[in-house]
């Protein structure tokens, strides 16, 4: 375990590497490492610059697990399919968003002013072995062309938060009519937003073997959130989370669940960040390591 450093060589050893940092605005932090000790974790900050106003976070769990003695089985993969439909023009447009996979989301828009859309969900290319139904949630917006919320509506779904998890039954299909009006202040309806999310179902044996499972923690201004990667044997991220703080600094902690000092706890493993505007837009990332053990 590397000593942790005081807090001035830290603001030295800060200053001068965030000048070399990396700036784009989806990021990967490359392949990382947790030594195998109890109760040890890495930090980073993360900065969002203005006008950034959440932080999008992922985590996967990277570590060989034949040399952890685990035996956990690769789940087969649950896919979801999304289709955002609208006529205009007499015309109908469509926008898909495909092969959502599990503890992953997607967001689209579809431009189609004022009215009536539809938005199908299907789980075609799925692995059909698998009979359990997917879990999903549905998120929606209805936005004018300055990206404010107008006037929306849809039976059983609040505008702009995740729903409740709903169910879809492998070669079933589940249909939204979602509606969006002008708004007495604010305009037109520019485009309609939505984000799908693929809950994953976590098999039953996935926690045998006492295997310590990876997390993250994500803090800003006393604000925080946390994600977990469960499945370590698949290629899949943990459930994307999304901390609304505003532009400047984020502190992203990882650890895991060990408590057996008799196994290999060490692990290897990969986030991904993104630091977003109110549009959703990218905006420039930096990353800085400040603690790895």
């Amino acid at each position: 375990m590397k000593q942790q450093r005081g807090h001035v060589f830290l603001s030295l050893v800060t200053m001068a590497l965030i000048s070399h940092a990396q700036l784009s605005g989806a990021e990967n932090s490359g392949t990382q490492s947790l030594g195998n000790k109890i109760g040890i974790v890495d930090t980073y900050t993360i900065t969002c610059q203005a006008p950034s106003t959440h932080l999008d976070f992922k985590l996967r769990d990277t570590t060989d697990q034949v040399n952890t003695n685990a035996t956990l089985p690769k789940p087969a993969p649950q896919l979801i399919n999304a289709h955002l439909s609208k006529t205009i023009n007499k015309k109908k447009v469509t926008v898909d968003a495909l092969d959502i996979i599990p503890n992953d989301a997607k967001e689209f828009t579809l431009n189609g002013g004022n009215g009536a859309y539809q938005l199908k969900l299907d789980t075609l290319n799925t692995n059909l072995q698998l009979l359990t139904a997917q879990n999903y949630t549905v998120q929606y917006r209805c936005l004018n062309s300055n990206g404010v919320d107008t006037t929306p509506s849809a039976g059983g779904l609040k505008t702009g938060i995740d729903s409740a998890i709903k169910t879809l039954k492998n070669k079933a299909t589940a249909t939204f009519n979602l509606s969006c009006a002008k708004h007495k202040t604010l305009g037109n309806t520019d485009k309609i937003y939505i984000k799908i999310t693929n809950k994953l179902v976590i098999p039953a044996n996935a926690s045998k073997n006492n295997v310590a499972v990876l997390s993250g923690q994500i803090y800003k201004d006393q604000t925080a959130i946390n994600t977990t990667d469960l499945v370590s044997t698949d290629d899949n991220f943990s459930e994307k989370v999304t901390l609304n703080a505003q532009s400047g600094n984020y502190l992203a902690i990882i650890g895991t669940s060990a408590t057996d000092n008799t196994k290999n706890n060490a692990k290897t493993y990969v986030f991904e960040y993104h630091c977003l505007d109110n549009l959703n837009t990218s905006k420039p990332a930096t990353l800085l390591p400040l603690e790895n053990n």
